[in-house]
C-alpha cells in the first residue's frame, strides 16, 4: 500500500500534469492537491471503509457507549456484527442475529444497545465496525490495490478545481485584448470526468449489478407418490 500521503500526492499530480502549477503540491494537508486527495479519501471511505473490531469486557448491562469502541466516528460507523459470549480462543465466532442489537441514542449520548443479552462482568464480547480511513504524512490504511483508484479520484477533484481556477483566468495579451481560457476549464472538466469514471471501474461501483441465479427443491409430487396433475397443465395422456 502506498505508506503515506506523499506517494498519493505523486500519482494525483502525475495525473494532472498542472504545468502551470496553478495547485500547490508543498507537503502541507492545506495545499490544494491534499486538500483534493482529502476529498477523494472522504469519498473512498464511504464506499469501501475501514473494518475494525474491538473487544469489550462486559458490565451486567445491556448498553455501552461507542467511545469505547476505538474508531468508531458517530455519523460515519456502522457496526457490522457483535460476537457474544466471545473468547480469546473461539474458533468459531457466535455473532448475534441483526436484530439482538442496534445503535441507540439517549439523553446521554448513543450506545450499541444489546436487544436480550446482558454481558456478565466475567464475560467479553467482540464488536465489528466500519470507521473512516487515515492517511497522512506518515500512514496510510489504504489497501495496495485502491491506491490506484484513489489517486484517480483525487485527480479528479485537484481538475475540479483547476477547472473552476480557468473558468475565470483571462490573461491579458499585447497581440490580443484578451486570451479566453474557457477551453481548458472545459479540458480539466473533462478530465475531471474521466477520472472519476476510471475510479468506478477500478472500485467496480459503476457497473451494472452481475446476473445472480438461486436453486430451490419444488415438491412436484403435489404430497404424493401416485402421479398426481399438476395445478397448472396434465400429464399427457397420448
Amino acid at each position: 500500500m502506498a505508506a503515506n500521503i506523499g506517494e498519493i500526492r505523486l500519482g494525483v499530480s502525475a495525473r494532472i500534469q498542472d504545468d502551470d502549477g496553478k495547485l500547490s503540491i508543498t507537503p502541507d494537508l492545506l495545499c490544494e492537491v491534499d486538500r483534493a486527495i482529502l476529498s477523494a479519501l472522504e469519498q473512498y471511505s464511504k464506499d469501501r471503509p475501514l473494518e475494525k473490531a474491538v473487544r469489550i469486557a462486559g458490565t451486567a448491562t445491556f448498553k455501552y457507549a461507542v467511545s469505547g469502541l476505538t474508531g468508531f466516528i458517530d455519523g460515519f460507523s456502522s457496526v457490522l456484527g457483535i460476537a457474544y459470549p466471545h473468547l480469546a480462543a473461539d474458533q468459531q465466532l457466535a455473532f448475534l442475529e441483526d436484530d439482538e442489537f442496534l445503535l441507540q441514542r439517549d439523553d446521554s449520548g448513543l450506545f450499541l444497545w444489546f436487544t436480550q443479552a446482558r454481558p456478565a462482568a466475567s464475560e467479553f464480547f467482540l464488536a465489528a465496525f466500519t470507521a473512516p480511513h487515515t492517511l497522512n504524512a506518515s500512514t496510510s490504511t489504504i489497501p495496495v490495490s485502491d491506491d490506484q483508484a484513489v489517486m484517480d479520484l483525487g485527480a479528479a477533484f485537484a481538475c475540479d478545481q483547476l477547472a473552476a481556477l480557468y473558468a475565470k483566468d483571462i490573461d491579458s495579451s499585447i497581440s490580443a485584448d484578451a486570451v479566453d481560457r474557457r477551453t481548458k476549464s472545459d479540458n480539466y472538466r473533462s478530465m475531471a470526468a474521466s477520472l472519476r469514471k476510471s475510479y468506478a471501474a477500478k472500485m467496480q461501483t459503476g457497473e451494472s449489478g452481475r446476473a445472480a441465479g438461486t436453486l430451490a427443491e419444488i415438491d412436484r409430487g403435489f404430497g404424493n407418490m401416485v402421479g398426481t396433475d399438476y395445478f397448472f397443465h396434465g400429464k399427457r395422456r397420448f
